[in-house]
């Protein structure tokens, strides 16, 4: 309710000021049904905010969710921040992104070699214990798109405010860019965003790209590098890899990141929505057992986030729709397996940072504040 009255009295503020002594009846009542839809819009956003914060460590930073998923993943905390920056809530994305940086300041060394890494032992692993420590496993450890994502993230927070990101913290993005283009990004095979086979991946490489670029007010890069990239991501699309034609992880490219690309967003929605999420990509055996590919839920708000980037806001409205009724007692799973009961891995943090932001951006919060849409009034009589 105070969120209602505080928007009627902003939008009372600017109709005066543009000659309106008082608001007609008619341009009223059409302000208050458009502050009532969207405060419907925000209020179930408490839900995904209270299980994120179920998911939240002292150190600010957030496990992955669910009964094992107790470490501290670079990609899943950037999403999670991607979410409270579109929630408007600045200061926790920052910390999350400090959180995240204190932890690889302890691996700095990596990213001083200055080196191609010959060895898993020179990566800058992706995932981290609650105590930052490393951790290895049957994963792959070269992930790009996990540090092209930070790079990101970093960035976008950095143009909302100079006061959220630090002069140590832009130093050690620095270095992050450096480490990238030791690896050369441009043409380097990584496990890409579901940390499997290596291969050269479109979202690995849109990652680093924007990433690059979004920090690239603070910190210097390899243009020729650069371009190399973008050349290397045109010939590649629409396809992520040699691997997989359509893949899930496709779908950063229109959102976060930009790229408007309907061809992707209806190439997975064809092709990998099912019942109760979208499937990574054909003939993904991850926790399958031997039967029909896993549904991710985190796609089908995405679906709703891309269709709401390319203009469509049917479309999103209804993924956020078909979001409601994913939802379990504990919350957003990471999937839905092939008896349609919920993974293991439920609640899912990125899961719900997607339902977050679809819901964020229907209800229009980018322009909330400060610059709440003014409607035309007619005249007075």
């Amino acid at each position: 309710m105070a969120l209602f009255v505080l928007a009627v009295l902003i939008i009372c503020s600017f109709a005066r000021r543009g000659g309106c002594e008082q608001l007609p009846g008619a341009c009223l009542n059409s302000l208050t049904e458009r502050i009532s839809a969207d405060a419907a819009m925000i209020r179930p956003m408490e839900k995904d905010l209270a299980v994120l914060r179920s998911q939240q460590l002292p150190n600010k930073l957030f496990i992955a969710g669910g009964s094992d998923y107790d470490k501290i993943w670079i990609r899943d905390n950037v999403y999670v921040a991607l979410a409270l920056i579109e929630a408007k809530r600045f200061s926790q994305a920052a910390s999350i992104y400090s959180g995240l940086l204190n932890i690889i300041k302890q691996y700095e060394h990596k990213l001083d070699l200055g080196k191609y890494p010959e060895n898993d032992s020179e990566l800058l692993y992706p995932r981290f214990s609650i105590t930052g420590a490393e951790i290895d496993g049957h994963w792959g450890n070269k992930q790009h798109d996990a540090i092209g994502a930070l790079l990101y993230g970093i960035g976008q927070l950095d143009g909302i405010g100079k006061e959220y990101v630090t002069g140590f913290e832009k130093l050690l993005a620095q270095k992050l860019v450096r480490y990238l283009e030791a690896c050369r990004y441009w043409e380097d095979a990584d496990s890409g965003m579901w940390e499997e086979a290596p291969a050269l991946h479109a979202s690995s490489l849109a990652a680093c790209i924007k990433g690059i670029e979004m920090v690239s007010g603070f910190c210097a890069h390899d243009a020729t590098g650069l371009e190399k990239a973008k050349s290397t991501l045109q010939q590649l699309l629409p396809r992520e890899s040699s691997l997989h034609a359509v893949d899930m992880a496709l779908l950063s490219l229109v959102w976060p990141y930009g790229y408007k690309r309907t061809d992707i967003v209806q190439n997975v929605e064809t092709q990998l929505q099912r019942k109760h999420g979208v499937i990574r990509y054909l003939g993904d055996i991850y926790e399958a057992d031997g039967s029909e590919e896993p549904e991710w839920v985190m796609g089908i708000p995405w679906l709703g986030i891309a269709y709401h980037e390319l203009g469509d806001m049917q479309k999103a409205r209804h993924y956020l729709a078909e979001t409601e009724k994913l939802y379990t007692g504990n919350g957003l799973p990471e999937s839905y397996l092939a008896n349609n009961e919920a993974c293991v891995h439920t609640p899912l943090a990125w899961s719900h940072s997607m339902a977050l932001i679809l819901r964020a951006k229907l209800a229009g919060m980018t322009s909330l504040y400060p610059r709440l849409p003014v409607p035309q009034c007619p005249p007075l009589a």
